[in-house]
Order: structure tokens, then sequence, then C-alpha cells
């Protein structure tokens, strides 16, 4: 998979830099890889350019209650060897989970919609009829969809303006939380990141990505003690949000967006020591 080189290079470093991620990267490194580059088959979407911009204007990610198709066949392959590389890797949970789509007791192309409006709902009560691990079961599922949220989200991004007139928390594309903020090119402008489906839209550097408050007074960042600066916490003392932000000057190649979340986990565990909580937490 020499498309997946990058991101293996970059779980190994976190590995060898972070021992205490070890184990959770190579996890990632059994996990990520075979979703890269993968073709579900995607269909394009059917959105008027007139519609796009209505949306943003209204706040509504563009996905939203969008006819979304793909090739069922595809993302199903891809969930299986996504269940089975973890089963062969001895993550509990994960050989149930492969067994049921093997005999063809789930089928994961049928939550697609539900992953993409977050209700968990769906996939709990398959979980639970089949006795499945609900949380291992959501994780496979999310991660065999990326590479269609991501080919939406490319095509879907050609046709916004730019810059994305779109300064919330959530992703303008697919609704997702944003996973990380980038300072980007040589003036350091603050975009978020998603990633789920890549895409990054710019925000004010100096205001909450949670409440919106721009008081610099009750704004700061945190910077963890000995380790690389270009990473920080951008926190707020108002709603006690936080949001991860990393010195990126471009922005970072989509897969190797959740390998950038583990590395920067110490900055999670910094800003919860303080009392601060993911703004994604807080969102309405």
């Amino acid at each position: 998979m020499p498309q997946a080189d990058p991101l293996i290079a970059c779980l190994r470093g976190i590995a060898r830099e972070t021992p205490e991620l070890a184990e959770a990267a190579a996890l990632y490194e059994e996990l990520l890889p075979p979703a890269v580059g993968a073709d579900l088959g995607v269909v394009p979407i059917d959105l008027p350019i007139h519609a796009v911009h209505d949306r943003l204007a209204q706040g509504i990610p563009l996905l939203r209650g969008v006819d979304l198709r793909l090739d069922k066949q595809s993302a199903n392959a891809l969930f299986s060897r996504l269940a089975a590389g973890l089963a062969d890797r001895g993550v509990a949970g994960a050989s149930p989970i492969r067994e049921a789509a093997g005999s063809a007791r789930i089928d994961p192309a049928r939550f697609l919609r539900d992953v993409l409006a977050g209700d968990r709902s769906p996939v709990d009560a398959v979980a639970g009829r089949l006795a499945l691990k609900a949380d291992l079961l959501c994780l496979l599922l999310s991660t065999a969809f990326r590479p269609a949220f991501h080919a939406w989200s490319l095509e879907l991004s050609a046709v916004v303006p730019d810059p994305v007139p779109w300064e919330r928390l959530t992703c303008f594309v697919c609704g997702a939380a944003a996973t990380l903020g980038e300072l980007q090119g040589r003036g350091q402008a603050k975009h978020l990141r998603c990633g789920r489906c890549g895409a990054g839209w710019p925000v004010p550097r100096i205001r909450c990505v949670a409440c919106a408050n721009d008081d610099p007074a009750t704004l700061g960042c945190l910077y963890p003690e000995g380790r690389d600066p270009s990473a920080r916490v951008d926190v707020c003392d108002r709603c006690h949000a936080y949001v991860k932000v990393v010195v990126a000057f471009d922005a970072s190649p989509f897969e190797l967006l959740p390998a950038a979340d583990l590395a920067t986990f110490p900055l999670d565990c910094i800003a919860r020591e303080r009392g601060y909580h993911p703004a994604a937490d807080l969102r309405p």
C-alpha cells in the first residue's frame, strides 16, 4: 500500500517518540492503512451550486439530508477487511464482528447515514442483538466510511467559495466536530480540520470555537512542557472548552489527520488536568 507509507511511517514515529502511545499507534497501523485510497464507488453528489451556497449561509452541512450512494459490496468488503485485521491482532471483540460480517448477519453499508448523522442507536441495537462490542463496531464503521466521506468532501470543497463562509466548530461538509486546528501559511491563519472527511475551513484566531467568546482576557494557550512547541491547546475560560492546534504551514493530508490527533494526545491530558473539556463535547 504505497499510498499508506507516510501514515505508517508517522505512526511508527509516534511509537518511538512517545512510548506510552505505542500500543495505540500499533492499533492505528492495523486499522487505518487499508482504508487509505480505498475506492468505495461513491456516486457524485447531486447538489446544485445555488444549494451549496444556501446551505452554507444557513449553517447546514452540505451532506446532511443528501442522497448518499456508494458501492455496497466495496464498502462491506473494506469493513470486513478491517475487522479481520483487528481480529488477527487479537483485539478484544473483533472476532465476533468479523464472523457477523462474514455470515451477513450485519450489513455495514446500511449504517452509512447513521454514521453521518452521529446516530449510534441503530448500531447499538444491532450490537446488543448480536452480542457485539458497540464501541468497536462504531469505530470499524466510521473507519470503513472515511474514504467515501473524503471523496464527497473533495467534490464539494471544489465548488464552495474560497475562503469558505463557515466559522463553526462542526464541518461544513459532513457535520462532524473538528478534530484539531492548524496554523497554515506564512501568516499562520487558523483553520479547523475534519478528521472524518478531511475538509478544512478558516476561523478567527482570537475566538473560542465552541462558544464564540472573543474576549482575549478569557482566552489562552497551553503548551506542553519539554515537548515540541509547534503544538498547543487553545482554551476558553468562559465555557472551559479546548481545541488542539498544530503548526502545519500546508494543510495536512487527509490520511495523516488521525495520526496528528494521536500524536497530540498528551495535549488532551494537559487540558483535561486543567479542567478544560474538548470543544466537541460542548457543541449544541
